[in-house]
């Protein structure tokens, strides 16, 4: 049982070492060969050198309580190994977990195109996604749907969503949603990395 937590340990510091070097998982690739369909790569990793220090404690530490453990037992190894492993991985990985995760990316390279709109209609995006939009680029958006749930009812249209000139639509790209209203241009697409969910927004030009 230590064995294994100590070679998934070397793999995610070996991990980490790829990322900030060269942006590349070359090992983890190598073991699981759709990892960018999960996550993002290349990925750059910023990384502050602190919080490799502190996880070289936690494995030292962690090495030193198996050591130490006079019986061995099974559950004291399975407990410390998975400890040590989650604590790795959030201290070396969490800002390349992040990415593949969070819309403030995807949304930060929206917010130009909608900065000077005085509103902003939406399809297909739910509660999560909504307010990931308000907090990244300051529009509250309004659903073209009526209804409580986070898209709306997919019936009523909203009377307060007609008056807008942009609508931002999220689909499945394997199934994209097309706006088929000549009136309708798409102007930006986006999508986080590794995700099947895709964003397009358009713009009302008459």
């Amino acid at each position: 049982m230590n064995i294994f937590f100590g070679i998934t340990l070397l793999i995610i510091v070996l991990t980490w070492f790829n990322l900030v070097m060269d942006g590349e998982a070359r090992l983890l690739q190598v073991l699981w060969s759709d990892i960018d369909n999960v996550l993002p790569l290349p990925f750059a990793l910023q990384t502050k050198w602190y919080l490799f220090t502190l996880a070289m404690i936690i494995i030292i530490l962690w090495l030193i309580i198996i050591k130490k453990s006079d019986n061995h037992s099974m559950l004291l190894s399975w407990a410390s190994g998975l400890a040590v492993t989650w604590s790795i991985t959030f201290l070396l990985l969490m800002p390349w977990i992040n990415a593949a995760r969070s819309y403030q990316d995807t949304f930060l390279t929206l917010a130009p195109f909608i900065q000077n709109s005085e509103c902003l209609a939406t399809s297909g995006l739910g509660e999560s996604e909504q307010s990931m939009l308000h907090y990244v680029t300051g529009k509250v958006a309004i659903k073209i749907y009526e209804g409580h749930s986070g898209e709306g009812d997919g019936v009523t249209l909203n009377k307060n969503a007609q008056r807008c000139l942009f609508l931002l639509v999220q689909d499945n790209v394997h199934h994209p949603e097309k706006i088929q209203a000549d009136h309708w241009i798409p102007i930006w697409v986006g999508q986080r990395p590794a995700d099947k969910n895709n964003f397009t927004l358009y713009k009302f030009t008459q």
